[in-house]
């Protein structure tokens, strides 16, 4: 069905306005013409006339005021022109108001108070209750900075027994400041103090002063990589296009606008960096016929695409820099075509198809199609385990990713069949983690939170160098990353900084730029100690320092289901579901398109393991340290709690500080200005005519008296009395004086055998009163050539 907009049905009215006004102007005259007969008064002619001289009439019939002939050039070019505004008039009349129409656009902006909107897809059904819990460390057998560890030993003869209580919970200073830093970069900013784990469990520490802390309990909530769009979901943003989580508790303006409301706020976000080369060396195979039917690989093979044959005899630098891995530039390509580079020549080298001194390389024993059996090794993470915790331990984890089979005897790789050959590629990646902020554009018209939408996630721009946002980094001194983590956040902006407290001074190191390399390590052995979605650290209730190493931990260990260490878990593999695998075999034909995987998966295992507990009006207890039981809020099961200021599902009254500017959305009439330029012509063309009109008004050729002589000269009726009673009639006289002298006198006109002729009608001075009647009676007298002389 077609549907209409305001201006066509405008338009459409318009024209039948048109078409109706046109019938009638016709319709009219000719049922007038039907009423009266050929005698009548002299002013009846007069008004009669009127009516049929300014109908359509005479241009239709081309009579007598149609005429061109003889007529005065300036006369019928003023009526051509007429004729031509007023059928412009009817097409601007028509043509205009189609330009009309409705658009739902941004009105003012206004302060509104904002409330929590639940998420019913299945990250919200599966996200359980949160529970009260403080946010506690391990740093191996030594307490960690700020707190405190306690031995006691007691003799028993000859044994001496001792046990150990440490203080896990991280200290307020921490706490207070990391936080207030970020609610000085922006109120919607998070730290990672605003970060738990989406599944909690409660967990026994024997040696923790409290007995017990918070620990992940991962269970997949779903996959939104398949979707490659910017997502929301229960405590989260989730960029499944680029890859990254930022962290907010979805809350919306608490007013239902009938065509919605947008607004900005700024997010932290975590995000993977990752990137690829090619080994250029291929894992071919067979699929055997097998008797139960099914699929193995067969008959493999290592094979030469050049990685080996054509690998550079100069051998990269693979030494690791004293200073570890900084925040400045890393180039995770160079680390990885350092790895890469190592991994093939080791290849070789355990071959025994060149020389194991890298620095001297005299033989390459190999050619291009050559297969072998091979192993791989990896060298571009930067640091160690047993790098001290701080700023400069920027996390980079090193792997190979082998890319999607594709079969090599054009069959179909949808439908593998027993017989067929395939090959595999080989990639080596290096990968890093960050922390940014990005500015979040949303859009909501009040109607669940399918509705709450995100238009754009954008890094965050600065007007000057001041306003970079100043990121901390705790140096833990002579803590090793094999102990502990250091904790990260922001400080506010330069104008805006958080004051350090002076027991963290000698523990924060800074730096001033847009994204912060979170620290961190991952090494060749934890990959290959297999999956670890659980951080094993007894007593460590600290997701935002955990959940992104896990993750990148779990994207370089992804294995098919079933595998030892990888039971229970989601199929990132692609081994069981048809969409992913097809999205993999896509992405896995570059090295680039490898890189996108890492970081996909990442992201996905990032999403299923955090939330963000941070949103307008909304705080959690344990964000500001409190540990104790916990209903709630009065609504009973709301996670990521309500409190203070007017949170929660009811909105409530919140303070002015927590209240976003939203701008909402009204329907507006709007116009397209093309069709308006037959209305512009119309109106150019009156401008000139009455231009013209003033003119020749100021110059005393026209005006009221002019225009009533000649209307009164020319009405039929005073024509025809003027040559039936000349001695009556007088052009100049008033139209009343006028009626009543000659204008009640009766005339008939028709047309005789020589053309058409008028005739004064009755005897004996015969007229006929107003309403037509005879009055009295007159001679006849003829005009025409048949008039008596």
């Amino acid at each position: 069905m077609v549907e209409l907009s305001v201006g066509e049905v405008s338009g459409l009215i318009a024209a039948g306005v048109f078409v109706l006004q046109t019938l009638l102007a016709l319709i009219f005259p000719a049922a007038l013409v039907g009423f009266v007969g050929e005698e009548n008064t002299a002013v009846t002619w007069s008004v009669l006339g009127r009516a049929l001289q300014s109908s359509p009439w005479p241009s239709v019939l081309q009579t007598d005021a149609a005429a061109r002939h003889g007529v005065l050039r300036r006369v019928s070019n003023g009526l051509l022109l007429q004729t031509a505004i007023v059928l412009l008039v009817s097409v601007a009349a028509i043509v205009t108001p189609l330009g009309l129409y409705q658009a739902v656009e941004p009105g003012g902006q206004q302060l509104e108070a904002f409330q929590f909107l639940r998420d019913d897809s299945s990250f919200g059904f599966g996200t359980p209750d949160r529970m009260a819990g403080p946010f506690s460390r391990s740093c191996g057998n030594n307490p960690c900075p700020g707190s405190w560890k306690n031995e006691t030993c007691v003799q028993q003869g000859l044994l001496e027994r001792c046990t150990v209580a440490y203080g896990r919970v991280i200290p307020d200073d921490w706490r207070t400041t990391l936080r207030k830093g970020a609610s000085a970069v922006g109120r919607s900013v998070s730290s990672i103090f605003d970060v738990q784990w989406r599944s909690q469990v409660n967990a026994t520490d024997g040696l923790g002063s409290l007995g017990w802390y918070l620990k992940s309990g991962y269970r997949q909530m779903g996959i939104l990589i398949l979707d490659p769009t910017i997502q929301l979901v229960d405590g989260l943003i989730v960029d499944a296009q680029n890859g990254g989580i930022g962290f907010r508790n979805h809350t919306v303006p608490l007013p239902v606008h009938e065509y919605g409301s947008i607004w900005s706020e700024d997010i932290l976000f975590v995000e993977p960096e990752a990137q690829c080369v090619d080994l250029n060396v291929t894992f071919d195979f067979e699929l055997p016929q097998r008797n139960d039917g099914r699929l193995s690989a067969g008959n493999l093979t290592l094979t030469d695409r050049g990685g080996f044959s054509k690998l550079s005899r100069t051998s990269p630098n693979l030494t690791i820099s004293d200073e570890g891995n900084g925040q400045g530039a890393i180039d995770l390509k160079d680390r990885a075509y350092k790895a890469a580079w190592a991994n093939n020549f080791l290849t070789l080298a355990y071959f025994n198809l060149t020389d194991p001194d890298s620095t001297n390389i005299t033989r390459l024993d190999v050619a291009p199609g050559m297969g072998f059996r091979g192993s791989s090794a990896e060298i571009c993470a930067g640091g160690s385990s047993a790098d001290f915790a701080n700023i400069n331990s920027t996390i980079v984890g090193c792997g190979l990713v082998y890319g999607t089979a594709r079969r090599t005897d054009g069959g179909s790789e949808l439908s593998p069949q027993p017989g067929s050959t395939w090959s595999i590629p080989v990639y080596s990646c290096a990968a890093s983690v960050r922390a940014t902020i990005r500015t979040v554009a949303f859009r909501y018209n009040g109607t669940g939170f399918a509705a709450l939408k995100v238009t754009s996630a954008r890094p965050k721009t600065y007007a000057s160098p001041s306003d970079v946002p100043l990121w901390a980094v705790e140096d833990m001194h002579s803590t090793i990353l094999r102990d502990a983590q250091p904790l990260w956040g922001l400080l506010g902006s330069s104008n805006t900084t958080t004051a350090i407290p002076p027991a963290l001074a000698a523990n924060i190191s800074t730096a001033r730029q847009a994204s912060l390399r979170l620290p961190g390590f991952l090494t060749a052995d934890s990959i290959i100690g297999g999956n670890d979605w659980v951080s094993s650290k007894i007593g460590q209730n600290l997701p935002g320092v955990d959940f992104y190493v896990q993750a990148l931990q779990n994207a370089f260990t992804i294995a098919a289901p079933g595998t030892v260490g990888y039971e229970g878990y989601t199929d990132y593999s692609g081994m069981t579901g048809l969409a992913l695998y097809t999205k993999w075999k896509r992405l896995s034909a570059s090295a680039e398109g490898a890189a996108e995987i890492i970081k996909l998966v990442w992201t996905d295992i990032a999403a299923n393991s955090v939330v963000g507990t941070k949103g307008w009006g909304l705080d959690d207890p344990a964000a500001r340290g409190v540990t104790a039981p916990w209903d709630g809020a009065a609504e009973g099961r709301r996670k990521r709690a309500v409190d203070g200021a007017g949170g929660g599902s009811a909105g409530g009254n919140q303070a002015e500080d927590e209240m976003v500017s939203v701008t909402v959305y009204r329907r507006r009439v709007r116009y397209s200005l093309p069709y308006m330029v037959p209305a512009i012509v119309v109106l150019a063309l009156a401008v000139g005519v009455v231009g013209t009109w003033l003119v020749l008004l100021v110059l005393g050729r026209t005006g009221p008296v002019k225009m009533r002589r000649l209307l009164d000269a020319t009405s039929a009726g005073r024509i025809l009395g003027g040559f039936l009673w000349p001695e009556k009639s007088v052009s100049t006289k008033r139209t009343d004086e006028w009626v009543k002298t000659v204008g009640t006198k009766v005339v008939l006109v028709g047309s005789g055998k020589h053309g058409a002729v008028a005739v004064a009608e009755g005897k004996g001075g015969q007229e006929r009163d107003m309403e037509g009647r005879v009055d009295g009676e007159e001679s006849i007298q003829l005009m025409g050539k048949d008039r008596p002389t």
